[in-house]
């Protein structure tokens, strides 16, 4: 007759468990662990202690299958009666947890719904996530949020409004910039939503840093989904602002080397003088933010682009 220990049932349990639940595992081992050597049962699954126990760790890993390894290494070794302990614990966890079924990949390979999950999370509960910003990986984050509390493990319904709502904003707006979909004005567009702080800080939430040329866009996509989703009225107003730059820009470059010459009247001409003072601008800029001030007014530019052609 075949004999395996109660570690050795342990170690297949948590093998055969996914690298995902590797965030949970360590939950729920460092619960035990603060539980044994205090000798105070923790009522709070989100007790400080606890919590910063698992932070620290979820900020010293590589990635989750380094994780998955370091718990089973931890955890080999051990007494019967510890491995029966930790073995009910897990399981006990594990049934509780009815999320487990759902595909979370498309999460880590898909940063604008990650992006979005996790502002949806932040602005729908201002205490869970106060509680969880210090985890420098956002999956990681997004994964632990989802599997310690119970708002979000005891039932899908939390995540499926997060993705139904996401997918909605997708289909209305797939490219927030169909116009000016390429690397340049992305990497632009950073810089100026970098620069304009004060605008666009209740937006910009968007915790990656770009370093390859489609992660511009990603990044400033996904600025827009939440902008989109949270405050229409700024949507419309930045976005046409975001545009105007960039036709200006762009204009500013086409025009460089050409001269052009008005003849204004004395009183026009000290009109521009001031106008140009007071907004900081030589006068050749000042002439061109009136006519293209006039041109949006008028609606002969439309998100950047000329309605009308000469």
């Amino acid at each position: 007759m075949s004999y395996t220990s109660r570690n050795d049932d342990l170690i297949k349990l948590v093998k055969e468990l996914n690298t995902e639940d590797s965030v949970w595992l360590l939950h729920v081992i460092n619960k035990d662990t603060i539980e044994f050597e205090s000798r105070i049962d923790i009522e709070d699954e989100h007790d400080p202690q606890l919590m910063d126990k698992d932070i620290d760790k979820l900020n010293s890993i590589k990635d989750l299958n380094e994780l998955k390894n370091y718990l089973i290494d931890g955890l080999k070794d051990k007494t019967e009666t510890f491995s029966e302990t930790i073995m009910d614990l897990i399981e006990e966890y594990k049934e509780q947890l009815m999320i487990r079924s759902r595909d979370f990949s498309k999460y880590k390979t898909n940063r604008r719904l990650l992006s979005f999950a996790l502002y949806k999370i932040s602005f729908d509960n201002r205490d869970i996530y106060r509680q969880n910003p210090s985890i420098s990986n956002t999956y990681v984050r997004f994964l632990y949020i989802i599997f310690t509390y119970r708002k979000y493990y005891r039932s899908s319904r939390e995540l499926e409004r997060i993705e139904r709502k996401h997918s909605e904003i997708i289909s209305a707006k797939s490219l927030h910039f169909k116009n000016y979909d390429h690397p340049e004005f992305y990497k632009w567009a950073k810089t100026y939503i970098d620069k304009n702080t004060s605008d666009f800080r209740d937006f910009n939430q968007i915790e990656f840093t770009p370093l390859q040329d489609a992660d511009f866009g990603i990044w400033v996509n996904s600025i827009f989904d939440i902008m989109y989703y949270a405050n229409q009225h700024a949507y419309i107003n930045l976005k046409k602002q975001l545009s105007n730059a960039w036709y200006q820009k762009s204009y500013q470059k086409n025009r460089k080397g050409r001269e052009h010459h008005y003849f204004l009247t004395d009183l026009t001409k000290d009109l521009l003088k001031i106008l140009a003072s007071k907004h900081n601008k030589n006068e050749d800029r000042m002439i061109e933010h009136l006519i293209n001030k006039y041109a949006i007014e008028e609606s002969i530019i439309v998100d950047g682009k000329l309605v009308y052609s000469i």
